[in-house]
């Protein structure tokens, strides 16, 4: 591909929505920021997609191939390899890739993973862009120039999980899952509920309102072949380079309040609580037991434990661990063993799992999967896939919430 650089200050989900209208999208586009970067990616050069048992490999200058598919992510690592020694692939990994490793009964017809190579991408940064494609030059006059006028704010619903009808449903099955951890079989569950909405709002507009509310560590829209999800994830379960690798965890929430000083006292409960703070204990052990798996052992270290992150409506308790890879261990090892996400299944995760798909009685697809990349270069980010708004047909969306059960969880707390 070639790569031109333009300088000047862009506007990229103006820019995006210019390309969308102007039909030069396609299928599969999508847009990923973090605080280092921000770009937008389309037109696919390559397809990689697993979907009942089946992986399709589709490349513009190669015969689409299928390959049955028993171990996901190790089948991943040799996929790539057919790329070429240049690469980088954006997309999704749904959380019932689960059910290969955890015997998780998967009914959705979703694909269970799905990545594109962008044949264009735009990266913006504070006072140019590069466009990289074969002809980028063809893209530069759909660069929309950064305005200085406020953004307009979108007319959307409140999305209050609050008012759902299933209120006793959901309360029972805290119920269900504090027996089974009072009987010992886990400590605990992480049990969720969705609420659907039929909003005429354009994915990008969504996304645009959405990031402004939530500044979290990774913001994202994907647009693949009639499924979106839109998300502004404070969690990443795996980032990664050829040698470190480094896995978050969030667990512990409590609300934000525009009182100082209710907000204040909120802060203060949350780590003085029992619940929440042996709830986010538990989830660091488990997970510096899964990180000595892949690192090696003595590497593995807790370098941030029990801080407080702040976003617009919640608070979480936080810690970070970090490690460096065992000789012959890499990024494909780390997801094999990280996902799913501990804060979004349970402990011990085989048997929350187990118990998960029996309460919930449906298949969580897309929610508390992952969202991000993986290059050739051996660096991945892949934020969990909570703070979303999902959509499988125009006009139609969902969220989906889930609370860490635990022995000492008050059943009616944990639906508000």
């Amino acid at each position: 591909m070639k790569s031109i650089t333009i300088h000047g200050c862009f506007d990229p989900i103006a820019t995006y929505e210019k390309l969308q209208d102007k039909s030069l999208l396609g299928e599969f586009s999508f847009i990923y920021e973090n605080k280092e970067i921000f770009c937008i990616g389309f037109r696919p050069r390559c397809e990689i997609r697993l979907q009942n048992d089946q992986w399709i490999l589709k490349r513009r200058d190669a015969p689409l191939e299928e390959i049955p598919s028993k171990s996901p992510f190790c089948e991943l690592r040799h996929i790539v390899k057919k790329l070429g020694n240049e690469w980088s692939l954006f997309g999704y990994i749904s959380f019932d890739v689960s059910k290969y490793c955890y015997n998780y009964a998967n009914t959705s017809n979703l694909p269970l993973i799905e990545f594109i190579q962008p044949g264009v991408q735009i990266l913006f940064y504070s006072d140019r862009c590069q466009i990289m494609s074969n002809n980028p030059e063809c893209y530069a006059n759909y660069l929309v120039t950064a305005s200085r006028e406020p953004q307009e704010s979108v007319d959307i619903i409140e999305c209050d999980l609050s008012d759902v009808k299933d209120k006793e449903k959901f309360i029972e099955k805290v119920c269900r899952s504090q027996k089974l951890i009072a009987q010992d079989i886990a400590k605990k569950i992480i049990i969720s509920r969705t609420k659907h909405y039929e909003l005429h709002l354009r994915p990008s507009e969504l996304y645009s309102h959405y990031r402004h509310l939530n500044k979290s560590s990774s913001n994202f829209l994907l647009e693949y072949s009639g499924r979106k999800i839109i998300g502004c994830s404070p969690e990443v379960l795996l980032s990664s380079d050829s040698e470190r690798v480094s896995t978050n965890l969030l667990a512990g929430t409590r609300p934000r309040d525009i009182d100082p000083m209710r907000d204040q006292y909120l802060r203060s409960e949350l780590l003085s609580d029992e619940k929440e703070v042996y709830e986010h204990a538990l989830s660091v052990l488990a997970a510096y037991g899964e990180m000595k798996i892949f690192c090696l052992p003595e590497k593995v270290h807790v370098d941030r434990f029990m801080e407080i992150k702040e976003y617009s409506g919640v608070r979480h308790i936080f810690s970070r661990l970090t490690g460096v890879y065992q000789e012959g261990k890499d990024m494909f090892d780390a997801l094999q063993t990280l996902f799913p996400a501990i804060t979004v299944s349970g402990v011990p995760k085989d048997v929350a799992i187990k118990h998960i798909r029996e309460i919930e009685n449906t298949s969580r697809a897309l929610y508390a999967g992952v969202v991000g990349y993986l290059d050739s270069d051996e660096r991945c980010e892949f934020p969990i896939a909570i703070r979303c708004i999902f959509s499988e047909e125009k006009n139609h969306y969902y969220i989906q919430a889930g609370a860490g059960i635990m022995r000492a969880s008050n059943p009616l707390n944990e639906f508000n």
